[in-house]
């Protein structure tokens, strides 16, 4: 058996078909990696009352924008 290091650029992806790829899910991932780079609450407010603003499709396309070079959404 081989143990393997996890590739440090290998990109996060969230199966939109599962648990994780709930509107709420995913709204909350954002609002998490947005904490995490270091956004401010009313930025954070912003992005995230845009996800919000029209349907799940939207949701997707915004969280795409944000976080699209390190995440894949699945469908």
């Amino acid at each position: 058996m081989t143990i393997k290091n996890k590739d440090p650029l290998a990109k996060v992806i969230i199966d939109c078909k599962g648990p994780s790829g709930t509107a709420v899910s995913i709204v909350g991932q954002a609002a998490l990696w947005l904490k995490w780079q270091g956004k401010s609450n009313i930025e954070i407010g912003n992005i995230i009352g845009d996800m919000l603003s029209i349907d799940y499709n939207h949701i997707i396309k915004i969280f795409d924008q944000q976080f699209g070079e390190f995440c894949d959404l699945i469908k």
